[in-house]
C-alpha cells in the first residue's frame, strides 16, 4: 500500500504545474479521447494526474473537431494568423477555436507567413501532416512562379524554393515580364496570338515558357 502512495507522491511532485509541459520539446499535439487537443502526451498525462483521470490518446495530431471552426466563414480579406501557426478565415473563427484551446490567440491580421510557421514548427514532418490533412486558403507565390494553396503545402513539398510574395502569383511575376523591364529596348512585335509584345526577346521568352522545346 505504501508503495502506491509513494508512487503517487512522486507523480504529484513531478506534475506540479502542467503548463511546464506545453512546449514543443515534449513532442507534438495529441487528440484526447474527449475530442480535445492537448499540447503533447506529457501534457495530457499531467492533466490526468491532476484530475485523477485516465484519459487515453485518440490519435496523434490535433483533433479534427477543431476544423469545425473553419466552417461558416468565407475565405476572404478578413483572415487572421493564429498563435498555433494556422490561418483562419476570420477573427470569429479563432474565437470559436478558443472553446477547445483557451491559449490560442490572434497573432496578426492576414494569413500566417512561411516565417510564422517555420518559427513555430521545427519539424518538416509536422508541417507535412498539416499540409495533407488541413484545408486552408492562404496562397503563396514561389520562385518557380507557381501558386501554392498555403504555406504548409509549399514548405512540405518545395522546401528548397523561396517565396516571392504572399498571395497568388501575378502576371508581372513572370521572368519574361521582369526581363522585359530590365531590357526595355527593341521594337514592339505582334505575336500570332494577337498580342503586342514589347520586344522580340520578350515574345521569344513567352514562347519558351509555353513550350520549353522552342
Amino acid at each position: 500500500m505504501s508503495g502506491g502512495v509513494d508512487k503517487q507522491a512522486e507523480l504529484d511532485a513531478f506534475f506540479v504545474d502542467c503548463t511546464n509541459f506545453e512546449g514543443d520539446i515534449f513532442g507534438g499535439p495529441v487528440c484526447g479521447a474527449d475530442s480535445i487537443t492537448y499540447h503533447n502526451i506529457i501534457h495530457l498525462t499531467c492533466l490526468n494526474n491532476k484530475r485523477h483521470k485516465d484519459l487515453n490518446v485518440s490519435h496523434e495530431g490535433e483533433c479534427c473537431r477543431q476544423d469545425a471552426c473553419l466552417g461558416g466563414w468565407p475565405w476572404g480579406t478578413g483572415k487572421v494568423c493564429s498563435s498555433n501557426g494556422r490561418t483562419y478565415p476570420s477573427p470569429a473563427a479563432v474565437h470559436c477555436l478558443r472553446k477547445f484551446n483557451s491559449r490560442v490567440s490572434i497573432v496578426h491580421e492576414g494569413g500566417c507567413t512561411t516565417e510564422d510557421i517555420s518559427a513555430r514548427m521545427r519539424l518538416r514532418a509536422q508541417v507535412c501532416l498539416i499540409a495533407r490533412h488541413r484545408f486552408e486558403v492562404n496562397p503563396v507565390c514561389a520562385a518557380d512562379h507557381k501558386t501554392y494553396v498555403n504555406p504548409f503545402v509549399f514548405l512540405c513539398f518545395k522546401p528548397h524554393l523561396t517565396v516571392l510574395h504572399d498571395g497568388r502569383c501575378l502576371p508581372e511575376d513572370s521572368p519574361c515580364v521582369r526581363r522585359a523591364r530590365l531590357e526595355d529596348r527593341g521594337t514592339p512585335v505582334c505575336g500570332s496570338d494577337g498580342v503586342t509584345y514589347a520586344t522580340p526577346d520578350f515574345l521569344a521568352c513567352v514562347q519558351r515558357s509555353k513550350d520549353p522545346s522552342q
